[in-house]
């Protein structure tokens, strides 16, 4: 049983050896500084015009306007139809999550065709 155990041990110390990494002098000690995140974007209120058009997501709508794609969220369901010319009013949150995960997250308080 000695010799088992001694055995044991030394493989142990062997494996502890070759899993030792030698450090550069020249690499920083030490844990690496925080990385700053990001501030998260700003809520904006607006009204916005625009066409709606059905989102590449199942259930989801956009409205295209001025270049720009905004994700309808809350919005009227008698405005979902694509092609239609509305104006919506509400708060743009870039960078909120959403499902849908096109255009700029628009939650909508009015919406009334154009």
């Amino acid at each position: 049983m000695d010799a088992l155990r001694l055995l044991l041990c030394a493989g142990l110390a062997v494996a502890a050896a070759g899993c030792a990494v030698q450090q550069d002098s020249a690499a920083p000690v030490g844990p690496a500084p925080p990385v700053a995140a990001p501030a998260p974007d700003r809520a904006e209120r607006a009204t916005i015009s625009g066409t709606i058009a059905s989102g590449v997501e199942s259930g989801c709508y956009v409205l295209r306007s001025g270049g720009r794609l905004y994700q309808l969220i809350g919005d009227d369901p008698d405005i979902r139809r694509p092609g239609l010319h509305v104006v919506v009013r509400g708060e743009a949150r870039p960078g909120a999550p959403t499902t849908c995960m096109q255009g700029i997250p628009f939650y909508v308080t009015d919406a009334r065709p154009a």
